[in-house]
């Protein structure tokens, strides 16, 4: 027999043999899915493509399973068969960390700094999480955001006052706390100087002042800003090669 021949037999038989399989009872009539939140579940069983009474040893796992891990919200899954009418789902989803705003679209991003849906669209169906969540703005803000959730999740006492974060001049961030004031971070040792701010802050009261910014940029020095400087009027109070 030709190997073509033979493959072709081979297929037959197997087409055969799962739609008795089916006759016989072995056909998908649930899909339990466990550990998902933000995956609707349309969106899962259609990434699936099964249907209830498909043959359930039709289904290819690891190209389901596959499928699924493509999906923006599932960062892995595992699928089994549990015979002899179950597909039992357990997916493992990304966590939320922060709304990206750039030109004018705000988008859910995890701490990797990647996409996971539409803040505007998950507002509309409800979701009370979005609210809570510190915004970044930046072009590039998602690429640095992983390092500045890291050095902030060491200074609890910053990172729960956090309200936004801006990526300025594709280098540093500047911080804004619940009430408003700015946080000029340094371009390097960023826990550092996080570290700084709190200790100041739990000693002598530092963000409670009135003042619009702290600047951290310089490692020796914290300068407290008492007054909003217009435009123009910075670049004129700076030192000569002061990077902002």
């Amino acid at each position: 027999m030709r190997a073509g021949t033979l493959g072709l037999a081979i297929a037959e038989a197997r087409s055969a043999f799962i739609t008795a399989s089916a006759g016989a009872g072995l056909s998908v009539n649930d899909v339990a899915v466990h550990g998902r939140t933000a995956t609707e579940p349309e969106i899962i069983l259609r990434t699936l493509g099964v249907e209830r009474g498909a043959p359930i040893l039709d289904l290819d796992l690891a190209e389901a399973k596959a499928r699924l891990e493509q999906l923006p919200w599932v960062a892995s899954a595992a699928i089994e068969r549990h015979l002899p009418d179950t597909l039992y789902v357990r997916l493992s989803e990304r966590e939320p960390m922060a709304i990206w705003q750039n030109d004018r679209r705000f988008t859910v991003i995890d701490r990797e700094g990647r996409p996971l849906a539409d803040a505007a669209e998950l507002a509309r169906r409800g979701n009370r999480d979005v609210e809570r969540l510190p915004q970044v703005v930046g072009a590039n803000a998602p690429g640095q955001v992983q390092k500045l959730l890291a050095a902030l999740e060491r200074v609890p006492a910053v990172a729960k006052r956090l309200k936004a974060a801006t990526w300025v001049g594709d280098r540093r961030w500047n911080l804004t706390l619940d009430n408003g004031v700015v946080v000029k971070l340094p371009e390097g040792g960023v826990l550092t100087a996080l570290r700084q701010l709190a200790d100041m802050d739990a000693t002598g009261k530092v963000l409670d002042r009135d003042i619009v910014a702290v600047d951290l940029r310089q490692a020796d020095r914290m300068v407290l800003q008492t007054t909003v400087i217009l435009p123009g009027m910075e670049d004129e109070k700076k030192k000569p090669g002061k990077k902002t």
